[in-house]
């Protein structure tokens, strides 16, 4: 029998809904660059065709991680991995935000595609541990992810009708960091998601408000979020 090390989290039971909305973010993050790379390569002075190119590493190690994260599952815990896929991801996100040549923009995607290789085997697993209606909650479950799959150009477009390329890696990268799905699964359903989604929108709201133009936004909006009951 394989030994499996005690970890903080290797204890916890983590709700359908957090990994549900854990598949929407790894297929919704995972092609963010797709959507993103043509304003990216005109920061960089290379055109669409050329810079996507930049982003096929990361979709290779999206699918050749995958044994890799199951086995480390295996040998620590899920829940631990779990919460590493959202450390990870968001992280990356957030540093391919913030790239400041192709390469590093190239690395950061690297970086996604490892963290996200974990979901499907690890968050798979977990869905299916509990034998409780197990067709329908992985119908759901791959509802979400698709969900992530058709979002992912929306928002991205959104984002950058409003902002640049950066901002459309950086805002989810923080919403996976604000997360935090395994910490509490008791919590109420408002606080697990209704948290990282003010947090991310404070952040929003605070770029938007550094740059010429948007003082509407900061004055008129972002007061209201200041409250600290939130």
């Amino acid at each position: 029998m394989q030994k499996s090390y005690g970890l903080p989290f290797s204890g916890k039971t983590v709700p359908d809904i957090y990994l549900n909305i854990g598949h929407f973010l790894d297929h919704f993050i995972m092609l963010i660059f797709a959507k993103a790379a043509y304003d990216a390569g005109r920061e960089f002075g290379l055109s669409y065709d050329e810079i996507i190119a930049y982003g096929a590493f990361g979709f290779v190690l999206f699918g050749g991680m995958a044994p890799i994260a199951a086995q480390l599952a295996d040998k620590f815990s899920r829940s631990f991995m779990m919460v590493l896929f959202h450390f990870g991801i968001g992280l990356a996100a957030i540093i391919a935000g913030y790239a400041q040549s192709v390469w590093h923009l190239a690395v950061a995607i690297a970086l996604i595609g490892v963290f996200a290789a974990i979901y499907h085997p690890v968050g798979i697993a977990m869905l299916i541990k509990s034998n409780h209606k197990i067709g329908f909650r992985l119908g759901v479950n791959g509802v979400f992810g698709n969900m992530g799959v058709a979002a992912a150009p929306l928002i991205t477009g959104m984002l950058l009708s409003f902002g640049d390329w950066r901002l459309c890696f950086t805002i989810p990268g923080l919403f996976c960091l604000v997360r935090k799905p395994c910490n509490d699964p008791q919590r109420p359903l408002q606080r697990q998601v209704f948290f990282p989604v003010v947090t991310t929108t404070r952040f929003v709201l605070f770029w938007f408000t550094r740059s010429e133009g948007h003082d509407f936004i900061g004055t008129v909006l972002l007061s209201p979020l200041r409250d600290p009951t939130f």
